[in-house]
């Protein structure tokens, strides 16, 4: 097949599509073209002429169109003078197989040889970069996602592999002319490519980025302050001390050297230097403001702030008058480590080590002042800058780990007590015969199995399945369908397939084979959808029927199921993406008792502790959810369906009706456990990590304080000013108290990217969090509790903590497939979505008795884990589902009125 669509490239035969551009016509195929572009599809339902299937690009590069359409017989383009880089193409860069060059000849493109390049006049390497610019912009303007990628790819590997200046400028130049700023992939990789080698790109006397392109392209220099705002501690002081330096730095005249050795400080010279630093200042922050908007930093803080800096600078000059300059070097190491906030730091060494190089840095500022300086002695005062907050805070840690409860009276001890009681009944009461499963069925969904259930059956039995049962999130997912006849589902499928937009790929199971194939108007990236599927049910062979089913492409759930007495076979889809969504959500809730909470069954002493899995996630009992999750306030992508329409999603919401399956993500290896990555217990961190992106939803405003995972960051890192609650007991009694205390010893968490937000919100989140440049994805097996929390869907990092060896604590609203099998605080510390129980959670699993029952969850859900969720557990979750979805469909099937 791949040989076939290949000799179609060019051929005018069987060619039903002529692409004319200028005086040239490219003969087309439609089913090759237009599957792969949304351009070319949509010209093909009729902007083109009917007549004789032509589609015109006067203004288009013919070159270029040519080159498209290679990538889309070929799946990949060469470069148009790739002169003599085949000694290059040996080592995988730029790809030019023997069957690309022959179809070149027989289309009639030049092929050069070693010899023509060698005696061209240009040089081969020139505009290489240019030119694979060029091809992302075609797939970009022919919304070809493959040809994007392509290029990308490509012109990573040419951009900075022999850079010189005309080469450097016309790529800067074509992809600043050629991308729109709301595709920012390309633009974005030049940023970061020019920063990385700045100094080569600055050096010699002819530098390669000069002062003629940036005045070219101001969005370009734009682009690098931007960077150097985003990786800065400050941007405001790096930018205004690069501006500075090279508008006060002149070139030496010819032929002479800059001496070193000339007077710095003096009084005439500071005077000259402090206006043009406080201009320019200004100047940038003029330019911040009006592409950030006013900074949320307080006015009074800001100028006392600048004062403080002045007058720094004015006594560091003054004290360098009269001694060595290396004074201010250390003066200003001085201010940095004894500045530092020890209640902030992760770790007792590392507030330690603040202490030791304070005092080593200050012993070094009093050596070097002068002999002759009066009192300088005194100035070990200044050691308590830093002394007096490590000691305070060390105390109150001290206290801290001195007030736990004891495990016998804290509430955790007996959430774990009950919940061990819940899941041995669970274990028990699994059906070990097929009559009693079949008794089992009728007696909980009032109906009988579907057909094939005894197949399903004998193979769970056959693979050891520990759950025979409880599978109620499958029945829950499905019974609002049965109001609908099977030809009505069917109808519905056919229906949202062919409904513009609607980002779900049909899938078609097959008996025969027991093979899935998935398909999607225009995605060629599956998310590894089909991959999973025909993992995880190649063992059935002709135990399933034949099934066609939709499956979700995107993080967030889609399905919102109408009042039963609205329910007809329409189907609606509303955008809400970056916009509010709860009331839509909620909508359907009943109006009277449902708001109210389950009483807990434990004594919490206020502390909102999990009880009830399913009560939490509950959206209808649980109003005040309204304002605290990303998704909910402005989801990155929300396309809502409205209707009786069955979809497969990994993910769902309490109000929603998504049919519930194991993620692909769970699967691939980014996320897998590797055993020899992990550490035993006794090596691990007493430490909760965390460490990730700021995924859950895409800030448009100032509402992005409220989102999930926000919320969780700016509660680890103490940022938020507020009390927090824990319990002491005093005289026998438990209370519940308040403390601005936290502990950062415990918490090693921190964003690693900011993204998904406008500029300005996204430069206020780098402003408020400390964040880590990166981290390594089994880092978080080195703490003995490791935090998981949802993201724009379910977290696919959640099967690798329950299979390690820490104590995973999960905060999640989102319902998944395992939520019958996964019980709380057996295998997993659930937390609420307010997280007020936090800090007195970590408290309670880092002393001395918690640790040991934290261990005891670790090593139950990590037994559990590889017991219950193995690839034959999916597969039997999965072959039930499939069999619940044949009987829904099935055309014999009648609608069971209520």
């Amino acid at each position: 097949m791949k040989e076939l669509v290949l000799s179609q490239f060019l051929n005018p035969k069987y060619s039903d599509l002529s692409i004319m551009c200028g005086d040239e016509v490219f003969p087309a195929h439609r089913n090759i073209v237009c599957p792969q572009s949304t351009y070319f599809e949509i010209a093909c339902d009729g902007r083109f002429k009917e007549g004789n299937g032509e589609i015109r690009l006067d203004d288009r590069d013919p070159m270029l169109i040519r080159k498209m359409l290679e990538f889309l017989y070929i799946g990949d383009y060469t470069y148009e003078a790739m002169g003599d880089f085949d000694a290059e193409n040996d080592s995988g860069d730029l790809p030019q197989t023997d069957l690309v060059t022959d179809l070149q000849a027989d289309a009639g493109t030049e092929v050069f040889s070693h010899s023509e390049a060698n005696t061209s006049s240009a040089n081969p390497r020139t505009g290489q970069a240019f030119f694979h610019a060029q091809m992302y912009a075609q797939g970009a303007y022919f919304q070809i996602d493959g040809l994007k990628t392509r290029a990308k790819e490509y012109f990573e590997k040419s951009f900075m592999k022999f850079p010189d200046r005309e080469s450097f400028t016309s790529a800067v130049l074509e992809v600043y002319d050629s991308t729109g700023g709301d595709d920012r992939e390309l633009r974005d990789l030049v940023i970061q490519m020019t920063t990385d080698n700045l100094l080569l790109l600055r050096a010699g006397e002819n530098p390669i980025l000069d002062r003629t392109l940036l005045e070219m392209v101001p969005n370009f220099m734009l682009d690098i302050c931007l960077s150097a705002l985003d990786s800065a501690l400050s941007g405001i002081p790096v930018v205004g001390l690069l501006v500075v330096y090279l508008g006060l730095t002149r070139p030496p005249e010819s032929g002479k050297r800059i001496s070193h050795r000339r007077p710095i400080a003096t009084g005439h010279i500071i005077r000259l230097l402090s206006f043009r630093v406080v201009v320019t200042l200004l100047a940038v922050l003029g330019v911040e403001i009006a592409v950030f908007g006013h900074p949320k930093t307080p006015v009074v803080g800001t100028i006392s702030l600048g004062v403080a800096k002045s007058l720094m600078w004015y006594f560091l000059l003054q004290t360098a008058e009269h001694c060595s300059w290396s004074v201010t070097a250390a003066i200003g190491t001085f201010s940095i480590v004894a500045s530092r906030n020890p209640f902030t730091l992760t770790s007792n060494i590392q507030a330690l080590s603040h202490l030791i190089a304070s005092l080593f840095v200050l012993r070094q500022v009093i050596s070097l002042l002068p002999d002759k300086a009066k009192s300088k002695s005194a100035l070990w005062i200044c050691i308590v800058v830093y002394l007096v907050p490590y000691l305070i805070n060390n105390y109150s840690i001290h206290v801290a780990n001195t007030s736990v409860i004891q495990s016998s009276t804290h509430p955790i001890d007996q959430l774990i007590q009950d919940a061990k009681a819940n899941f041995q009944a669970l274990l028990e009461r699994q059906s070990n015969s097929y009559t009693a499963a079949c008794e089992e069925y009728r007696r909980r969904y009032g109906m009988e199995p579907p057909p094939g259930f005894e197949n399903w059956y004998n193979f769970a039995k056959a693979h050891q399945s520990p759950v025979i049962d409880d599978f109620d999130i499958i029945y829950d997912r499905i019974s609002p369908f049965w109001s609908i006849s099977g030809t009505e589902v069917t109808e519905a499928i056919d229906r949202l397939q062919h409904t513009p937009n609607s980002d779900v790929w049909v899938c078609t199971f097959s008996a025969e084979e027991a093979r899935t194939n998935c398909n999607h108007p225009h995605r060629s990236v599956d998310r590894n959808i089909q991959g999973f599927l025909n993992t995880v049910l190649t063992d059935p062979r002709g135990l399933l029927p034949d099934v066609k089913f939709l499956v979700n492409h995107l993080d967030e759930p889609r399905v919102l199921l109408p009042p039963s007495s609205e329910r007809s076979g329409s189907l609606h889809m509303t955008h809400y993406s970056k916009r509010p969504v709860w009331d839509t959500l909620v909508k359907c809730c009943p109006s009277q008792g449902s708001k109210e909470a389950d009483k807990p069954t434990v004594e919490a002493f206020g502390l909102p502790f999990v009880t009830d899995r399913h009560s939490t996630t509950d959206l209808c009992k649980h109003p005040e959810y309204r304002g605290s999750h990303g998704l909910f306030i402005s989801p990155t992508s929300f396309p809502l369906i409205e209707g009786l329409v069955p979809i497969l999603s990994t993910g769902s919401l309490s109000t929603m009706g998504d049919i519930l399956y194991p993620s692909p993500a769970y699967l691939e290896s980014e996320f897998e456990y590797v055993e020899a990555k992990d550490i035993s217990w006794d090596s691990k961190h007493n430490t909760l990590y965390w460490a990730g992106s700021t995924t859950g939803g895409f800030a448009v405003n100032d509402d992005w304080q409220s989102f999930h995972r926000q919320r969780f960051v700016k509660l680890a890192q103490n940022l938020g000013n507020k009390p927090h609650s824990y319990l002491r007991e005093g005289k026998g009694v438990v209370s519940l108290v308040k403390s601005s205390f936290l502990n950062s010893r415990l918490f090693d968490v921190a964003f690693t990217r900011i993204f998904q937000c406008e500029t300005r919100y996204c430069r206020d989140q780098q402003a408020l969090f400390r964040t880590k440049s990166w981290a390594d994805k089994d880092e978080a097996l080195h703490s003995r509790l490791v935090f998981d929390i949802d993201g724009n869907g379910i977290s696919g990092r959640y099967y690798k903590l329950l299979a390690s060896k820490s104590a995973p604590l999960k905060q999640t609203l989102l319902r998944e497939w395992h939520d019958d099998r996964l019980m709380p605080w057996v295998h997993y510390i659930p937390i609420s979505q307010s997280m007020e129980e936090l800090p007195e959670m970590v408290m309670y699993f880092t002393s001395e008795a918690g640790q040991k029952r934290a261990r005891e969850i670790a090593e139950e859900g990590r037994e559990w884990f590889l017991k219950a969720f193995r690839k034959e557990d999916l597969t039997i979750y999965m072959y039930r589902v499939l069999l619940e979805l044949a009987r829904l469909q099935d055309p014999k099937r009648s609608a069971r009125r209520a």
